[in-house]
């Protein structure tokens, strides 16, 4: 029975079964953790999961506010600020309310760095983040100044 099948349909079988094959069994490339924690707290390993078949980065997100992090997976590549692509990783920070700091980056676990205010104990980086904010009013203000005696 087996004889009267030719090549070309013996290499289709073939070709279907190792499709239903893949198609059970998950295919995972890019794992990040993916969670969340608050500031300063150690992030979990088992937080470390793979994500979906089309992600390409890991993010975390740091709000100063809240003291939580959310890290993650993204569909998307690492942007700057002006939405340009950046081929490494990249942080930007939120300098007017919310005040956040967002990273990207690429390969596995790569967001798993302590939040920025662990490194800075706290509140000298809330600190920092008041000064940055109160110099960029006094800027504005000056500016403004300038304008209005011309």
């Amino acid at each position: 029975m087996l004889t009267n099948i030719s090549g070309t349909a013996l290499s289709m079988i073939f070709a279907l079964i190792t499709i239903c094959l893949f198609q059970s069994s998950e295919v995972h490339g890019l794992s990040c953790y993916q969670g969340q924690t608050m500031m300063g707290q150690a992030v979990n390993s088992s937080l470390l999961t793979p994500c979906t078949f089309n992600a390409f980065t890991c993010v975390k997100q740091e709000d100063f506010n809240s003291r939580i992090v959310q890290r993650g997976c993204q569909t998307n590549n690492c942007t700057n600020q002006q939405g340009q692509y950046s081929s490494a990783p990249i942080c930007t920070n939120m300098t007017q309310p919310p005040y956040l700091q967002q990273c990207c980056c690429y390969g596995d676990g790569c967001n798993s760095a302590p939040s920025q205010m662990a490194i800075l104990g706290g509140w000298p980086g809330q600190l920092l983040f008041g000064i940055g904010a109160i110099m960029l009013g006094l800027s504005q203000t000056s500016i403004s100044f300038k304008k209005n005696n011309n």
